[in-house]
């Protein structure tokens, strides 16, 4: 067995024995906590916070494999990407019944809303899975830098203030001791590999390796990231080490390892001009570190659930700089070449594209789709760079934006980003035909029926109102109830590394940072346009049927009204590009996003809207019923801001304009959908047609390269197929390790020849 097999073992073994421990009650470390909750009456939460960092610190396990300098590995959660299942969410569960607390009656709405499928929030009104870490705060400066700021931040501080800083301190502190630790496994590792005795050439030489790296992990350990990392390695083990241990430390989901071909590139120079590394020697540290990330979880397991498959985690490559300049270097070909050699699925690999971004680039990521390794997610800087600045952000600072979690865009180091903040709009649109039903009524919702429309400015206000009130009482209550957040569970020990949390001396979860924003996240846009147009075009335009008739078709399901079906689905729709559709959409787009302005977030910060859904637009819509649009009882909705698959298939070229033809400044992120037939289009085809997307300021796109005869195949021979790998929906995976459900949905998707 080579290195590469055996720590592939190690490490996927691993992480599969921590998803099965026991995380919560009856947990060790739980119980600990308990304890010193118990003797210590009356601390708040700040208090209890860094009595948690400290206990983390002393007793969680920490893992070293000797094939690997790395260190981060350890059991404060199985996945950090994800609150569930962490030893650090304890005080999360011991304070959440506060959100609950402060109003019962709209936690009582808030939890029944979403549990009918009205929306989502990744939390008890805070997202608890998509926060980044500032990583390249902790590369550039270190923990100590922090430390030292933090102290001389308590002079004239008030009493809330100096817990905010003590707290982050004490995390600081234990996060050193973490370092510390890793440094007395490696220690004991080398002194195991040295006093053994091995048999023959090659395991003289295998042990020389092995003790190489437990060398060089206590080196960097001994000072790193407690001091600012000044080499490649040290630079590269700081990415994990602030998504596995600080941020996992925080117990909360973290997404992201970094702008890592721009944060780490000047210490990759230096240790080349010094000599202490080669080109070679440095590329095979970039394979580890990308193998580490894709041995977390077993890609084998089967796909059919709500998180299965999911990480969280990701690198951000290429862009700009703040100054606008091209961020294209020879890390950005490592990681990408890493990412293909090594078979990765993660970290996820989030590409940064342009206009003016250099052709060989783009090349290099047209490569990938055109082997059929549908494995990146492209974010083009022509359409989120000026939404992020209508949206607030100095223009230096939108440059830096980095893509975290599936799709969504943050200003490193200066804010977070809640994002998985959906509103699943064809909920709505049912409820406006069938509804509303009892149980959405004692949810608290009002919505009004389309039978009390005369005409289609009543239809489009009462589907309008129904739709931007679900979203109001969604965003107002988080807005409202989230500010209590530092009160159950303060984020200290990543917050006084992110920007204006040190200066504010307030945590990220106070407001502290220099940018506060969350995001509200329509799924299924093309579903209530093609409804509007539908009804538009047969009920007032034509004349052809009555609205009541109409509604009591799709109430009955469109059974015995196949021909008006037909008419519905051949109506003028969202993605055709025709004038309109586009006043349709541009409409409502508009009343979205003004139904958010002068709404405060928990942080301080607006909401900003959003186009995207993960996998509830074909997970979840069993429940579903017919819609006016065209949807049978238990249809699929449209994915992302792409059209709806229930009309003729548009033009790649319409749909693109039809997305881009929105007034793409009032909308930081969506994602856009398509399938390119593989074998059929080559890296300079695909290249070009990057830059046309590019032009057009798309923003967040999703390409499968893929044959629909080889994924048919595949069902029929899974062995054959193993690295077959498919964009599935803000995430790749194994076309074989996905359920028949997941897999047919791939196979139904529309290819543009």
């Amino acid at each position: 067995m080579t290195h590469t097999e055996s720590l592939s073992k190690k490490c996927c073994d691993y992480f599969k024995q921590l998803k099965k421990d026991c995380y919560g009650e009856g947990n060790p470390l739980w119980e600990l906590l308990d304890k010193y909750d118990a003797e210590h009456p009356g601390l708040n939460a700040f208090e209890l916070k860094g009595a948690q960092y400290e206990i983390l610190a002393e007793n969680i396990e920490l893992k070293v494999f000797e094939e690997s300098p790395y260190y981060f590995i350890n059991n404060i959660t199985w996945c950090p990407g994800l609150l569930e299942g962490s030893n650090a969410a304890w005080l999360m569960e011991r304070n959440v019944h506060i959100f609950r607390d402060a109003d019962p009656e709209t936690s009582r709405k808030f939890g029944k809303q979403e549990e009918l499928k009205l929306f989502l929030c990744c939390g008890p009104y805070v997202d608890t899975v998509h926060y980044t870490v500032p990583i390249g705060n902790l590369v550039k400066y270190g923990m100590k830098h922090y430390y030292e700021a933090a102290e001389a931040a308590k002079e004239g501080a008030t009493k809330d203030e100096i817990d905010f800083l003590i707290c982050a301190q004490r995390g600081l502190l234990s996060a050193k001791r973490i370092c510390d630790r890793y440094v007395e496994v490696a220690e004991q590792k080398l002194e195991e590999l040295k006093n053994s005795k091995p048999l023959g050439q090659a395991q003289e030489q295998m042990n020389a390796v092995l003790c190489k790296n437990m060398e060089m992990l206590i080196a960097a350990a001994s000072h790193t990231p407690w001091e600012a990392a000044t080499t490649f390695f040290e630079g590269l083990n700081a990415c994990w080490f602030g998504r596995n241990v600080l941020g996992a430390m925080d117990g909360i989901g973290n997404s992201t390892l970094g702008r890592v071909d721009y944060i780490l590139h000047d210490l990759y120079q230096a240790d080349l001009a010094a000599g202490r590394l080669t080109k070679e020697e440095a590329y095979e540290l970039v394979k580890q570190f990308m193998l580490l990330g894709d041995m977390q979880y077993d890609k084998d397991t089967q796909v059919c659930g709500e998180n299965d498959h999911e990480l969280e985690m990701g690198i951000c490559i290429g862009g700009c700089d703040p100054q606008g300049n091209p961020v294209y270097n020879e890390l950005t070909s490592m990681f990408i070449r890493a990412h293909h050699e090594v078979r990765g699925i993660f970290p996820k690999i989030h590409a940064r594209f342009g206009s003016n971004s250099p052709e060989e680039y783009l090349q290099e990521l047209a490569a990938e789709y055109a082997c059929g390794r549908s494995t990146i997610g492209l974010s083009c800087d022509d359409g989120i760079i000026p939404a992020l600045v209508h949206a607030g952000k100095t223009l230096e600072d939108a440059r830096s934006y980095e893509t975290v979690g599936c799709w969504e865009n943050k200003v490193s180091n200066k804010e977070s980003l809640a994002g998985g903040n959906y509103v699943y709009a064809v909920r709505v649109l049912e409820q406006s035909v069938h509804g509303p039903e009892p149980e959405f009524i004692e949810a608290g919702c009002e919505f009004v029926s389309l039978d009390e429309a005369e005409t289609f400015e009543d239809v489009y206000r009462i589907l309008t109102d129904n739709l931007t009130g679900v979203i109001k009482f969604r965003c107002e209550s988080i807005g409202k109830y989230g500010k209590l957040a530092y009160l159950v569970n303060p984020l200290s020990v990543t917050s006084i590394m992110m920007d204006g949390c040190l200066e504010n001396k307030k945590d990220y979860t106070q407001g502290g940072a220099v940018y506060n924003p969350n995001s509200c996240d329509v799924a299924g846009f093309a579903n209530y346009v093609d409804a509007m147009l539908a009804i538009k075009k047969l009920c007032f335009d034509d004349k052809e049927i009555y609205l009541k008739d109409f509604l009591h078709a799709v109430r009955n399901n469109w059974e015995g009204e196949e021909e008006l079906l037909y008419k519905v689905r051949h109506c003028p729709h969202f993605g055709d590009n025709t004038a309109e559709s586009m006043e349709i959409a541009n409409r409502l787009h508009d009343d979205l996003y003004q139904s958010l302005k002068g709404i405060e977030n928990e942080h301080g910060g607006a909401f900003f809207l959003n186009y995207y859904v993960y996998r509830e637009f074909f997970r979840d819509v069993a429940h579903l019923k017919a819609t006016p649009d065209g949807r049978r009882d238990g249809d699929m909705y449209a994915q992302g801001i792409g059209p709806s698959k229930y009309h003729p298939a548009d033009a790649m070229s319409d749909v693109v304009q039809s997305v881009c033809g929105l007034d793409t400044e009032k909308c930081v992120t969506s994602s856009l959908d398509l399938q390119l037939p593989y074998g059929k289009i080559n890296k300079e085809q695909l290249a070009l047609l990057l830059r046309i997307f590019a032009t057009s300021k798309v923003k967040h796109l999703q390409l499968n390269c893929v044959s629909v005869d080889d994924l048919k195949e595949a069902q029929k021979r899974p062995k054959d197929f193993q690295d077959l790998i498919v964009r599935v929906t803000g995430f790749s995976a194994k076309f074989v390790s996905l359920s028949e459900q997941f897999q047919n949905e791939i196979i139904q998707r529309h290819i543009y020849e």
